[in-house]
């Protein structure tokens, strides 16, 4: 409890979860109000494109990462925040069409993975190396605590006010997080060894060359590709299958947001957990949610499964990002953790462009099943991460 509150009060620290936080939020609102907008007037493979928007940018982030380790950060993240909020207020104010909003949201997306990469490396910056993992894991409550309110109140003004207004509470919290990320210090690049020149191969190069963590950038991709497959079919699961409306989509959604919450929260309480163990319990837990999803009989067996799941991701992202930033160098660890990103983006790229189809070809419970068999596939790919001891930072 003790190092908990001194977390807390790192102001910096404290700062930027507040920031990251709000940021967060309002990202949910939007997401939950575009689904529902796209979905009322577009099949399931027009979800599926609008979601891959959102995402292709990831396949980048390796790139991203190369700004994040030649530039100050913190001026860095408020420019992100600050383009976000002009992108989304010109999809507010317009209410584009299908192509059109796919452009903006490509180029917001964009912004956002930068701002990812340079995250990582302002946690490790303003917090000591042997509280990262709970530092990590406070992010994530503040991140995932988002997906509570965030699902939840874009469903309702989206079913009650119409997507404008949803849009526009999302323009309103990016430019909250800028404000609050001026809270931070200065945060200047670290002088990178002889051997690294600064370019996104030079990371990846490293990363291949370390047994967990070239273990881990290919068993996340292939987890993502399966289970990210309920980004697409849990809308139609609740609305076609189980006859829910904006209400119970946005509900469910909040029910993840509930259990990442919780799953990071065991990571806080029980800090001296592997984080390579957990990484691969996570995996079980998310193929077994998954599963939950495919033989719900009613919307009230949706969300326990929705919670468990969302458990489990919570504590995969804790463990990842901790092995990340301890088996990287500081000068790379933007490349590193875009990387990692970028793998996470080349699942999702399977799950959107797959999921759709799947859908469309079967059902949104045949889709789960074949979602969460080919979860536990990614578990064996992970084992030199299992196997291995916890290292420091090198």
């Amino acid at each position: 409890m003790t190092e908990r509150r001194s977390l807390l009060r790192n102001r910096p620290f404290a700062a930027l979860c507040a920031a990251r936080a709000v940021s967060a939020t309002g990202d949910q609102v939007a997401a939950v109000a575009l689904v529902l907008l796209i979905a009322r007037e577009h099949p399931a493979t027009a979800v599926g494109g609008l979601l891959l928007a959102e995402s292709l940018p990831m396949l980048f982030s390796t790139h991203a990462g190369v700004i994040a380790d030649r530039v100050e950060r913190r001026g860095l993240m408020i420019g992100c925040q600050l383009g976000q909020a002009l992108i989304f207020a010109v999809v507010t104010i317009w209410l584009p069409p299908y192509a059109a909003l796919l452009g903006l949201l490509v180029l917001a997306s964009l912004l956002g993975t930068v701002l990812r990469s340079a995250t990582q490396v302002a946690v490790q910056a303003t917090v000591p190396d042997g509280r990262l993992m709970q530092a990590n894991a406070l992010l994530g409550v503040a991140l995932w605590g988002s997906m509570i309110l965030g699902p939840a109140i874009g469903g309702a003004l989206a079913g009650i006010a119409g997507p404008r207004v949803a849009l526009a509470v999302d323009t309103v919290t990016f430019l909250i997080s800028a404000a609050t990320l001026l809270v931070l210090p200065l945060l200047p690049r670290v002088i990178a060894d002889s051997e690294d020149r600064g370019s996104a191969g030079a990371a990846l190069r490293y990363g291949f060359s370390d047994p967990v963590l070239r273990a881990l950038l290919l068993s996340m991709t292939m987890l993502v590709a399966f289970a990210g497959v309920d980004n697409v079919a849990l809308v139609y699961l609740i609305r076609d299958t189980l006859g829910g409306g904006a209400a119970a989509y946005g509900a469910a959604m909040a029910v993840f947001g509930v259990g990442m919450v919780t799953g990071s929260a065991l990571v806080v309480r029980y800090s001296k957990w592997r984080p390579e163990r957990l990484l691969v319990a996570s995996f079980g837990a998310t193929a077994a949610g998954t599963a939950g999803l495919a033989l719900a009989p009613s919307l009230a067996a949706v969300y326990p499964a929705q919670f468990v799941g969302g458990a489990a991701n919570g504590v995969d992202v804790a463990a990842q990002t901790t092995l990340v930033q301890r088996r990287t160098p500081p000068a790379m660890l933007g490349r590193m953790s875009g990387a990692l990103n970028s793998a996470v983006a080349v699942g999702f790229l399977f799950a959107y462009l797959g999921g759709g189809a799947l859908v469309q070809a079967t059902s949104p419970r045949t889709a789960f099943l074949i979602a969460a068999a080919g979860t536990l596939l990614a578990i064996p790919v992970a084992r030199p991460v299992w196997r291995s001891a916890p290292t420091a930072s090198t």
